[in-house]
């Protein structure tokens, strides 16, 4: 199953970064036994803000790996226009015609949401956040829940 969710950000996303980790809802990248995130670990929070304070270049110029934040099963990216590997939030994609799959379940909520321009417009930045089996999940995130007899 997969999901993505879009939200606009006011202010300034070094400034969100932070407020997500200390959300706690992941482990975001590979971190020390202490809990802190390893120096220069892409997926990472501390990376994420490194890349931004740096203008997303090395010192030397060079490009650094464009940030996401993630963890398994989850991912979270966002608007860096104004940097040297641009990202802009696409508008997400129609539900596709219910005869592409054997099963599938496709929903948008609101059913005329705002578009990412109009969010950007409004916000700033735009965010989101997935979920689903595309980003790093493995067979440790699965729930079972016990049957009634």
């Amino acid at each position: 199953m997969e999901a993505v969710a879009y939200f606009g950000v006011r202010g300034d996303i070094t400034d969100v970064l932070p407020r997500i980790r200390a959300a706690g809802i992941a482990t975001w990248g590979r971190q020390d036994g202490k809990g802190r995130d390893l120096p220069h670990a892409a997926g990472t929070v501390s990376y994420a803000l490194d890349y931004h304070h740096k203008r997303g270049r090395n010192p030397d110029g060079s490009l650094l790996p464009a940030p996401t934040l993630t963890a398994p099963g989850l991912r979270i990216d966002w608007d860096r226009p104004d940097l040297p590997l641009p990202n802009k939030v696409e508008e997400p994609a129609p539900c596709p015609p219910v005869e592409t799959a054997i099963y599938q379940r496709c929903s948008t909520v609101p059913q005329t949401p705002m578009s990412t321009a109009a969010a950007r417009a409004r916000y700033g930045t735009v965010l989101t956040f997935s979920l689903g089996d595309r980003w790093d999940s493995s067979t440790e995130n699965y729930f079972t829940v016990p049957r009634r007899k």
